[in-house]
């Protein structure tokens, strides 16, 4: 066990000496030696919101037998050896030098560990990090803090060797701990289930400050948990795939862990949501979260795809960027894949600012997210672009947002090229909100509707006309030089809009 009792903050001294050198916008490799798993992704580059371009796993078990033995079993460590030259080849051909790789709980906790890391970087040609319990823990609780840095509460990190705890408060990370109950370590206590979910609850024994953390919310972090998340969607047919934020209360989850914890292996095998070589430890990663949620009693749990891969990308980042809020950075650069229209989403979210005064700042915050995926399909077919874009935004597996807040960016982008939000393909985001969200979410569309057809999406030419929104109506005032884009057209989504703010509509043009 280990623990640190003082905060960290990305980038300071205390946090793990991983940096690259330069910071540039390149293409970053990071390989993940862990004690179950071993994965390469390769991101699009050191920015807010790196996306990867490239990820492949491989379950080598390397840490099965390490609490028994003390040493690498020599055949999974040979397998292992074998993907991880594998892993050097294709990240140096796509990152080049630009590879961070960092070895967990099996191989710090193996005798021979360092003598199989220096065979590996013998034979890989890449330097590897062992990283401490500490360090783990400091880069699963950043990865999380990257996507959500209003994250409060209690960061759990389930590897195959070990269970990282981490205090998340106000974007900086505070108080860890590493415990020795990763699921590789709860199956070689042999079968009975009450005997993993003990050992979870007795080393939680060394953590009292868990609960009070996890009060505020615990996020979890792991394969075995995220396979555990994709079970409860795919049983409850919840309405969005996505794994990232899904949210469940602490009586959803102990029901979900004890049912997986409890199932027999006929029964795991029909689990078609479930990675098939996760299976064999899927118990225990169900064990390891009932008796984690018994005794910290969350207020709320939210998977989360983002770890420490993302975590070592996050802590290399200069601190302008990290500063920069996700969802801006990851729809801007959606935005840049999909439009040839440069600024257009920042203009027009300006543009029809006047019919959202008094908007909370999360409210502005999604507004602004969906003016920039506005034209998130204009390349795909004109039949076919409502259904397209909300597709595609339901079903982003990065996009930094709690499921709701994604079904409400998804419909509004829905309505902007639908008119409505009626159709089929809108019916799972529908599912998520109430009316009120509902019906701003069309409004938002409606109003995107209205600037793309008076502009033509032309950032230049939004400035030829304004909106002007009264108690009793609503006009579209030409400026010098906007009188020509006026149109049939533009009347009827002016009239769309206010209809359904209930005001009467009109237009008009300044004098030349």
């Amino acid at each position: 066990m280990s623990e640190r009792v003082f905060p960290t903050t990305a980038g300071t001294d205390a946090a793990p000496d991983l940096r690259l050198p330069g910071n540039g916008p390149r293409r970053l490799g990071v390989i993940d030696i862990g004690s179950n798993s071993l994965r390469l992704v390769i991101f699009d580059g050191l920015k807010r919101m790196p996306q990867p371009i490239f990820n492949e796993k491989a379950l080598c078990a390397l840490g099965a037998g390490v609490a028994d033995t003390g040493r690498l079993d020599p055949e999974r460590a040979d397998a292992a050896a074998l993907a991880l030259r594998r892993f050097a080849a294709i990240g140096r051909e796509l990152a080049g030098d630009a590879i961070i790789a960092v070895a967990t709980a099996a191989v710090r906790d193996a005798a021979d560990g360092p003598a199989f890391i220096q065979r590996v970087e013998r034979e890989c040609g890449i330097p590897i990090r062992i990283v401490t319990g500490v360090e783990e823990a400091t880069l699963s609780a950043l990865g999380v803090l990257s996507s959500e840095p209003e994250a409060d509460g209690l960061v759990a990190d389930l590897g195959g060797g070990s269970l990282e705890l981490v205090r998340v408060e106000q974007g900086a990370v505070g108080r860890q701990i590493t415990l020795p109950v990763g699921a590789l370590r709860l199956a070689a206590r042999g079968s009975d289930a009450r005997a993993w979910t003990e050992a979870v609850e007795k080393a939680l024994d060394d953590a009292p400050w868990a609960a009070e953390a996890a009060a505020r919310g615990l996020y979890l972090v792991g394969g075995g948990w995220r396979a555990i998340a994709r079970v409860h969607i795919a049983e409850t047919r919840h309405p969005i795939a996505a794994i990232h934020r899904y949210t469940l209360d602490m009586t959803q989850t102990l029901a979900l862990a004890d049912k997986v914890m409890g199932m027999k292996p006929a029964d795991l095998a029909r689990l078609k949501a479930a990675p098939a070589r996760r299976l064999a430890t899927l118990p225990h990663a169900a064990a390891a979260l009932a008796g984690l949620v018994r005794r910290v009693k969350p207020s709320e749990v939210v998977f989360s795809t983002y770890g420490l891969r993302e975590g070592v990308l996050y802590e290399n980042l200069p601190a302008a960027l990290r500063a920069a809020d996700p969802l801006m950075a990851a729809c801007r650069d959606i935005a840049d894949q999909h439009s040839g229209f440069g600024a257009y989403g920042d203009r027009v979210h300006d543009w029809i600012a006047p019919l959202f005064a008094g908007e909370t700042p999360n409210d502005l915050r999604l507004r602004h997210a969906a003016c920039l995926l506005s034209e998130i399909a204009v390349a795909a077919h004109p039949d076919r672009r409502a259904d397209h874009a909300i597709e595609e935004i339901l079903t982003m597996p990065f996009l930094p947002l709690r499921h709701r807040e994604r079904a409400f960016l998804a419909l509004a982008v829905y309505a902007r090229y639908a008119g409505n939000i009626t159709g089929l393909h809108a019916r799972p985001a529908r599912d998520l909100l109430d009316q009120p969200a509902q019906a701003r979410a069309r409004l938002i569309g409606l109003a995107l509707r209205l600037g793309d057809t008076f502009s033509g999406c032309a950032p230049a030419l939004l400035d030829r006309g304004e909106l002007e929104l009264t108690p009793q109506a609503l006009t579209l005032r030409a400026r010098p030089g906007g009188r020509d884009l006026m149109g049939e057209v533009v009347e009827r989504r002016l009239e769309a809009v206010a209809k359904v703010m209930r005001r009467r509509w009109r237009m008009t043009a300044e004098a030349a």
